[in-house]
């Protein structure tokens, strides 16, 4: 019996976000698999017991103490040192073989009394790091502390691997890959928000990277053409209210431009992607890029930027464009898809490659082979 302890400290259930849903997925796969021969055991926050227990109740729930918590928030960055003497017991009393992080911060949980191997999405918060001098330096700090923990990282591409070990060269553990795992919902239930409408969707973080303002600048050159608005699923942030509100404003695209910030279930998730007429991504950096893959699994459309990391993950089959920037290309390319569409048949060949290779269970199945490589060293 091979004994894994999950470090799921990060995950709040009345959020959604990449990492959690990326999360969720694995732990997913982990259930259907369903191995006799291995035995999970997930660390979580105590008010997420009701939750997880609902979710995974074939898995060992570990609770962290509240005791340590309010030290926590007022430390967070130290959330590692401030728990470990705490994960260290557990593990001896257990006798856990891997303690795994799946989405490693700097306030990822480490431990010393077992192999740890944790999951490295990408680098770009090195990379926006590098602009912000003081904050710069305290989270490489941090960050290369949780690293040196992890004597085994997972990276999730090919390329998130390349700018990985671009931007750490100094990293010494060794840098496997897996791929994330994709979802699909086999029932949809429908939005009344948008049931009536005909939208070009884009599901992503509103952070600068992901360029979206391309896409709003692209919209407006042909907004008069179509009768579609441009659906925006996410959370609105400090980029989106300064930057991308003035913008929209002074477009005029104020009843064109709909950010829909509500929490939808995955079956709701799975109608709105199908719905749509085209989904497009106009990110400048991935890790993975999860969002697009989903969207032609759902039978939808893509446009996307011609990426490395898109280019592989979704295996060339999307319409892709560039200059990334370059919003009067991409307003073209948009325009002439729904011109000329894609056939059903295209549609579902594209779902059909997609979810056959990105099944949680498959991802789950590649991690506990990895899992028992590690304890055999």
């Amino acid at each position: 019996m091979m004994k894994i302890l999950i470090d799921c400290s990060f995950m709040d259930s009345t959020q959604i976000s990449g990492v959690y849903n990326c999360t969720y997925r694995l732990l997913n796969g982990f259930k259907d698999l369903n191995d006799v021969a291995l035995e999970i055991h997930i660390i979580i926050q105590p008010q997420e017991k009701e939750y997880f227990t609902k979710l995974f109740s074939s898995f060992t729930l570990l609770l962290l103490p509240k005791h340590l918590s309010m030290v926590v928030k007022k430390i967070p960055h130290l959330k590692g040192y401030i728990y470990s003497s705490f994960i260290d017991k557990y593990i001896v009393k257990k006798n856990i073989d891997i303690f795994f992080c799946p989405y490693m911060s700097i306030d990822s949980l480490f431990c010393s009394k077992a192999k740890q191997i944790g999951i490295l999405h990408d680098a770009q918060t090195y990379i926006l790091k590098k602009n912000q001098f003081v904050k710069g330096k305290i989270y490489k700090f941090f960050m290369d502390r949780i690293l040196d923990k992890n004597k085994f990282i997972v990276t999730i591409s090919e390329e998130a691997r390349k700018n990985i070990q671009k931007q750490l060269p100094y990293i010494k553990a060794p840098l496997y890959l897996i791929h994330n795992s994709v979802i699909v919902s086999r029932k949809m239930i429908g939005v009344k928000d948008i049931e009536n409408q005909k939208y070009i969707l884009f599901v992503n973080t509103l952070m600068e990277y992901k360029n979206i303002e391309t896409l709003i600048r692209a919209f407006f050159l042909i907004k008069d053409k179509i009768p579609h608005i441009l659906l925006i699923k996410a959370r609105s942030t400090e980029f989106w209210q300064k930057k991308m509100i003035p913008l929209i404003n002074d477009l005029k695209l104020m009843n064109r431009v709909v950010l829909y910030e509500k929490n939808l279930s995955d079956e709701e998730m799975a109608f709105l992607y199908n719905k749509a007429e085209i989904f497009v991504s106009t990110s400048l950096m991935e890790g993975f890029g999860y969002t697009p893959i989903e969207a032609a699994i759902y039978k939808t459309s893509v446009i996307t930027t011609k990426i490395p990391v898109i280019l592989e993950t979704s295996k060339g089959l999307f319409h892709y464009y560039e200059p990334a920037k370059d919003y009067k290309v991409l307003s073209s390319t948009i325009y002439n898809l729904l011109q000329n569409p894609d056939s059903p048949e295209t549609l579902s060949d594209i779902s059909k490659k997609l979810e056959s290779l990105y099944l949680p269970v498959e991802q789950a199945r590649k991690f506990i082979s990895l899992f028992a490589e590690i304890r055999n060293m």
